[in-house]
């Protein structure tokens, strides 16, 4: 659920294993994705979320229609409820396990108040004078305070939540070189891709040969993945089939190395994945082949496109119809409204999902 955040006035989605969303351009399909990101990285970060959510705005503009107002964030699972609430010189950051109050954290502007369920199942408070913000004072993130000395049920919780990721491929940041240094982490747009498959290479062989398996399915033209090494810095390069020729990161191909970024986010631990327009620079062909990929990996995959290709290689189950009306994004599953209907005959006559979005079947296109 969120409400009062961007275009997002009031929406509620259930997440399943893979789904789709898809609608016009600047309906708000990316809100959703930003509504996400900005959960995960607030509890992975902090106060460098907020202050890279606000940079040099204020708190209204990034409200519905820049009211002003209360923005809330909620996110439900398997038992488990994370609550957010932001208003200008304050926050509440709450966490639920089975109903039960586990973890709150109260900011304002001149205090912050943190209490918690320990390692011991005992009640921790903490009153702390940190990091002034928007949105109150905030000290440590909460996935800090959950590993310290939090409970088992609030480290399960926040593991979760910080394992969603949230990727827009730019390829150009994708054949950058990598700093050896860096933690290996692959970035929103690609960056540090060379250091996660030099992580891989070096010290999780059986996966880093996994994923060479499947990219070399999809890239049959590509013998090996090379990392390359040269000072302080790696960067990707593959090795040619027939020429045996190394080709480095200049002269691959777009579509190449968005492919291997998004396997390499779907190899790691990341409970939920979010990916925007993961078609572009992709041979319809290939499609079929990542989607397939895609639901082979237990975690939940979500994805915006405006691509008919791809929406012919999922299921009516999977799509989100998304539309703004007066301002505001409306999220509606297909199976839930009644064109499914209509979709379902169109479907047996032989006709595709992406055929019955571009003809105007569901949703707006």
């Amino acid at each position: 659920m969120v409400e009062n955040f961007l275009s997002l006035r009031s929406i509620s989605v259930r997440f399943d294993h893979l789904n789709v969303l898809i609608g016009p351009n600047a309906s708000g399909k990316s809100n959703v994705v930003k509504a996400l990101e900005f959960v995960s990285r607030f509890i992975r970060e902090g106060i460098n979320a907020i202050n890279n959510l606000f940079r040099e705005r204020d708190f209204a503009s990034i409200t519905f229609l820049g009211q002003g107002g209360n923005i809330k964030f909620e996110l439900k699972f398997d038992g488990a409820k994370y609550a957010l609430q932001m208003s200008l010189g304050s926050l509440r950051e709450e966490v639920y396990s089975n109903e039960k109050l586990i973890f709150r954290r109260d900011s304002l502007p001149e205090r912050e108040q943190l209490s918690y369920l320990t390692t011991n199942n005992a009640w921790k408070s903490v009153s702390s004078y940190q990091h002034q913000t928007i949105v109150g004072k905030i000290s440590i993130p909460l996935l800090q305070i959950a590993k310290l000395d939090g409970c088992a049920d609030l480290r399960n919780i926040v593991k979760v939540l910080s394992s969603i990721y949230t990727y827009s491929f730019d390829p150009e940041v994708i054949r950058s070189k990598s700093p050896i240094r860096a933690i290996p982490r692959l970035g929103r747009r690609g960056s540090n891709l060379a250091r996660v498959v030099l992580h891989y290479y070096l010290e999780n062989r059986a996966l880093f040969n996994e994923l060479e398996d499947v990219f070399k399915m999809l890239i049959p033209d590509v013998k090996e993945i090379v990392p390359v090494l040269r000072e302080d810095y790696v960067w990707i390069a593959f090795r040619e089939k027939y020429s045996d020729m190394l080709i480095d990161p200049e002269f691959l191909s777009d579509g190449s190395l968005r492919i291997l970024a998004l396997l390499v986010s779907l190899f790691d631990e990341s409970s939920v994945v979010a990916y925007e327009e993961p078609e572009n620079f992709v041979h319809p062909h290939l499609l079929e082949s990542i989607v397939d990929i895609m639901k082979k990996f237990g975690k939940i995959v979500i994805i915006t496109t405006h691509s008919p290709y791809l929406l012919d290689y999922v299921e009516p189950k999977d799509v989100i119809l998304v539309t703004k009306i007066n301002g505001e994004t409306k999220l509606r599953r297909l199976v839930d409204t009644d064109e499914i209907n209509v979709v379902k005959k169109y479907l047996e006559e032989g006709g595709t999902l992406g055929e019955a979005w571009f003809s105007g079947l569901m949703g707006e296109v």
